[in-house]
């Protein structure tokens, strides 16, 4: 977890019961150890909490080489109701998010509110255009954990017809770094791996051809959305436990997950008809427009408002 920036924090009750007595409302993002004292202290000093769903056991699970759905939906059974049951209200960021805590037993009222896009993830003067050179750039966004998959593009770009001419760019840091640059040294152009600032990132979303969100496990995909924001199209696995296939624009834009030569089918197509990728680009800045940050933001506001009223008539 510390290779992909990540460290578990450890709750005392002390100073969060002191903050949590002069908020309003308390937003607790995940559930982990600080996150499951937090809802409880919360409720000890009468304060409302959001929860946010935003990690699923399988995120945890893969990382950790456990691929079994019966721990996974245990797992997700005990976050519900240790958890998730016990916040004022839940925030998802997907009806996809929302449909696996209902099934899971959330029985508090959930409101599905998209990540959102910052606005500065769009389109820059002389963005590159689909066809114009000689090699096709393919951008991969994501922690470098199992779930991701970027070893299912290092193989599609194997199989692909047009091994020569791809360049994969892979940006996040994580435990499979060393893996996949093994891997990629069996390509004719071995994968960049990257870790950049956010205006980096912005000016690589905007110098590549495709984006491709391989991952199993998800529920938004805000890459996506900010290549998208940037005029990028993307190509979306439609794993069966990730929500990002929600933002293909057509089945084009979809490929069996864990299938590379699915994946490689694609990208070969896509290579093949830059004008129809082009026009995509288009269609893509149009269909992010209701993930506007703003907006977002706007919707979290009236949950937390809705929150602290239904607080304080309860307590009344």
């Amino acid at each position: 977890m510390r290779s992909m920036d990540f460290v578990f924090a450890w709750p005392r009750k002390k100073p969060l019961a002191e903050l949590f007595r002069g908020s309003d409302v308390v937003h607790v993002q995940l559930p982990f150890l600080l996150g499951l004292r937090s809802v409880r202290i919360a409720s000890q000093v009468g304060v409302p909490v959001v929860g946010g769903y935003h990690v699923q056991s399988e995120n945890l699970l893969y990382n950790v080489g456990l691929r079994s759905e019966r721990l996974a939906g245990y797992l997700n059974r005990f976050l519900v109701s240790r958890f998730y049951n016990r916040c004022t209200a839940v925030v998802c960021p997907s009806a996809f998010a929302d449909a696996e805590l209902q099934r899971n037993g959330l029985r508090r009222p959930s409101f599905i509110i998209s990540n959102g896009v910052p606005p500065q993830f769009k389109p820059m003067a002389g963005r590159r255009k689909p066809g114009e050179q000689a090699d096709f750039v393919v951008l991969m966004v994501g922690r470098l954990g199992r779930e991701k998959r970027q070893d299912l593009l290092i193989q599609a770009a194997l199989l692909s017809k047009h091994g020569t001419r791809l360049r994969l760019i892979l940006v996040g840091k994580g435990p499979m770094k060393a893996q996949l640059l093994r891997m990629g040294r069996a390509l004719p152009r071995p994968p960049v791996l990257l870790s950049v600032s956010d205006e980096e990132l912005i000016r690589l979303y905007n110098n590549a051809d495709l984006f491709v969100h391989a991952s199993e496990v998800e529920l938004e995909g805000l890459s996506i959305l900010e290549a998208m924001g940037c005029g990028l199209p993307a190509l979306i696995a439609d794993a069966k436990a990730s929500a990002a296939k929600q933002f293909a624009l057509d089945e084009r834009f979809l490929f069996s997950s864990n299938d590379p030569r699915a994946l490689a089918a694609r990208m070969d197509y896509w290579i093949e008809h830059p004008a129809e990728l082009q026009a995509a680009g288009q269609r893509s800045l149009l269909f992010v427009q209701p993930y506007a940050l703003a907006d977002c933001v706007q919707q979290l506001e009236d949950v937390y408002r809705k929150c602290v009223s239904r607080h304080h008539i309860h307590l009344k």
